[in-house]
């Protein structure tokens, strides 16, 4: 079949435009160690370290290592959490728990590298909850109404506190996103996020205090994330005749694909109507976007992919 005709959609297309919308039990885990071993010397290493805390409180966990390749052995540590340290000549992690650092940390890895080989203990994680509210102490509740903003929308959230004893509450946020600002007084986390700030912040906790005893909302996350408001207006002239010459019979639609890769059309449109000479695609991020038009018959041949065209769709 002939192949459809695409013409430029860079002529029909001008800058998009942006949309303004807008705990505490102990548990303990027993790790066995993976090893690597080299020919020279072996390594083993493993623990149990504490997995679940009520802060404040203060945590260590300090892994054992075995094996020939020991009196060399030095410690190394991935995902760290913030509020604690790390020993490289003991292996030791410790350090002063918070109620500030309410939340889960995940794929902490302790490894211990020797002359001549290495192990690593599985990946563990270290989950710490509130344990200082006590009776008559403050209440805090609440959640964001959406944990997903567009680049430009305005985002605000107040939590609901109170303190039975009167005493007058103070507010403190653990891991505030960088576009948004926090009111110490309210609680009121706010902002408006730009296009620099696209992706995910997570662990987000918002404590209230009375100045003897605290509680906190559970750990949320914010995504920030473009507003995909772009077009792009493609045409084509409808074939006439086959690859053979012959006249065309049955011509039935035709078939849009689209991708931000040249070698990875992954969209397609069906258009169910062979009358159609023009189309426009919206929906579309910031970005540059390629296009193809194939036409096909209602016997269910259908031509080759025209030759693409580009549009780049700007913020």
């Amino acid at each position: 079949m002939q192949l459809a005709r695409l013409e430029s959609v860079n002529r029909f297309l001008s800058k998009s435009a942006m949309a303004l919308t807008s705990g505490g039990a102990l548990a303990t885990l027993l790790f066995m160690a993976s090893m690597s071993a080299a020919s020279a010397g072996t390594l083993y290493i493993g623990g149990s370290p504490t997995t679940a805390v009520a802060a404040p409180t203060q945590y260590h966990f300090t892994p054992w290592i075995r094996g020939s390749d020991t009196s060399t052995a030095k410690f190394a540590i991935k995902n760290k959490p913030a509020w604690a340290s790390f020993n490289t000549s003991t292996g030791e992690l410790y350090g002063r728990v918070s109620v500030s650092n309410v939340g889960k940390y995940t794929n902490i890895i302790i490894s211990a590298k020797g002359a001549s080989s290495s192990a690593s203990m599985p990946a563990f994680s270290i989950a710490i909850s509130n344990g200082s509210t006590t009776a008559g102490g403050p209440t805090i509740s609440g959640s964001p109404a959406a944990s997903q903003i567009s680049v430009g929308s305005a985002f605000s959230f107040k939590p609901t506190a109170s303190d039975p004893a009167g005493r007058t509450l103070t507010f403190s946020v653990n891991t505030k996103p960088s576009w948004a600002k926090f009111d110490t007084t309210t609680g009121r986390l706010y902002g408006t996020p730009g296009s620099t700030n696209t992706g995910t912040t997570s662990n987000i906790v918002i404590t209230a205090s009375d100045g003897v005893a605290s509680a906190s909302l559970h750990a949320f996350s914010l995504t920030v994330v473009e507003v995909a408001n772009g077009s792009a207006t493609l045409s084509w002239m409808p074939p006439t005749t086959d690859t053979t010459g012959a006249v065309l019979q049955g011509l039935a639609g035709y078939q849009i694909r689209y991708g931000t890769s040249s070698n990875n059309l992954s969209q397609t449109i069906q258009l169910a109507n062979a009358g159609l000479t023009r189309y426009v695609v919206t929906d579309l991020a910031p970005g540059t976007y390629y296009f193809g038009v194939a036409a096909y018959t209602s016997g269910g041949t259908q031509s080759k992919l025209s030759p693409l065209v580009s549009k780049t769709v700007l913020n």
